[in-house]
């Protein structure tokens, strides 16, 4: 149940959103009430972590944000990996104009996993944390 009202969100943040996809079936979510680190970083909601179907295997990771009551706009993603980590920081800054103020807003961010070996890897995005499995080495 919880996974088909996940699902139906995505399907009207998909909607909503320029540009985006519907990810394939959640294999893993993460979900938090954390408050925002600083004003500069965009409140997180979820994280799915979405599996290609091709080899190499290619993952990204789907990051609901929450704009609720606010103007602002994604102006910066970094990303670094260190000790099966994959660190992503959203930047946002302040819209001079927006009618009507934003909601969710899905984002995705593809995760380079090429030669990585098999194991559990993580993904921090503005201090949410999720966790997940690469099934075989995903060497060329």
């Amino acid at each position: 149940m919880r996974y088909l009202i996940f699902i139906m969100g995505l399907f009207t943040l998909t909607a909503c959103s320029s540009g985006s996809k519907l990810p394939t079936p959640p294999n893993t979510v993460a979900t938090s009430s954390e408050s925002t680190p600083d004003p500069h970083h965009a409140k997180i909601e979820a994280i799915e972590v979405i599996r290609g179907g091709s080899y190499p295997l290619q993952y990204s990771a789907a990051v609901i944000l929450n704009f609720s009551g606010q103007c602002k706009q994604v102006s910066e993603i970094t990303q670094d990996f260190e000790d099966a980590t994959f660190k992503i920081d959203i930047i946002t800054e302040e819209q001079t104009a927006c009618q009507p103020p934003l909601g969710l807003m899905e984002q995705i961010i593809p995760l380079d996993m090429l030669n990585l070996p098999a194991g559990v890897y993580h993904i921090v995005v503005n201090g949410v944390n999720k966790s997940f499995e690469l099934p075989t080495d995903n060497k060329l």
